[in-house]
């Protein structure tokens, strides 16, 4: 088993991000590293069809994982409602301008990579 990855959020609807990320995950890093694209949504088509002609990269399907992360997305928005903003802008993929708190950020980012290490496994 690999000890490191990547892990990156896609839907259909940033598909031109996600291939030039793995382009140049290929170019600058190898084929020798896991990629696994988390589905931001149902819409997947031609994600998923990229991901079937690259031998590196999976699409992560543990849908326990993702609504364990959802219901606690939920939970720092509710404890936060400024967040729901900043964590809105950022899984549309628009570029942050102004970060509401950084500390949210941090969390927010651990949390995932956290949750997403361990259901990977």
């Amino acid at each position: 088993m690999n000890s490191c990855g990547i892990y990156t959020l896609a839907n259909d609807y940033v598909y031109d991000q996600l291939v030039a990320l793995l382009n140049s995950i290929e170019v600058n890093i190898g084929l020798d590293i896991p990629v696994c694209v988390i589905p931001f949504d149902d819409q997947l088509d031609r994600v998923k069809e990229e991901i079937d002609s690259r031998p590196n990269v999976t699409l992560f399907c543990n849908r326990e994982a993702i609504e364990r992360w959802e219901t606690f997305a939920q939970e720092v928005v509710a404890a936060h409602p400024r967040a729901k903003v900043l964590i809105f802008l950022i899984l549309a993929g628009v570029k942050v301008v102004c970060i509401v708190s950084l500390q949210l950020l941090m969390v927010f980012l651990t949390s995932l990579c956290f949750l997403m290490a361990i259901a990977w496994r």
